[in-house]
């Protein structure tokens, strides 16, 4: 039984200053289009992260704060599809999700110049 980031942070008594995560964050689509090494010798679920490939990210976000010391600097780092730092920043600015009271606080770009991580903080 696979089980999800909220379980895991539900049952960890360890507090931490920071998460630094790479999710599965391709999204499903993308999966045909993986290079034959990267689909022949890694594991679907190690890299598929749903549709548009937040499914874990969302899993995550609001767990977080259970895992983070409060007097912790209280950020996430996380690696993501080029995609996804203006579909996370949407997603935390929705109304549905202001009691996290996070926000996107920046985003990197990986050596090949895409947008691939991301710091998510509390305010």
């Amino acid at each position: 039984v696979r089980r999800g980031v909220a379980e895991h942070a539900a049952e960890s008594t360890a507090r931490v200053d920071v998460v630094v995560s790479n999710p599965p964050y391709i999204p499903a689509a993308d999966m045909t289009t993986l290079e034959p090494e990267v689909r022949a010798h890694e594991d679907e679920g190690a890299l598929c992260g749903g549709a548009d490939g937040l499914d874990v990210i969302r899993q995550l976000l609001p767990a977080a704060p259970s895992l983070l010391r409060a007097d912790g600097p209280r950020a996430v780092w996380l690696e993501v599809d080029a995609s996804h730092p203006p579909l996370i920043d949407a997603w935390l600015r929705a109304p549905a999700q202001a009691p996290l009271e996070m926000r996107l606080a920046r985003w990197e770009r990986d050596a090949g110049g895409h947008p691939r991580f991301c710091e998510v903080r509390w305010r």
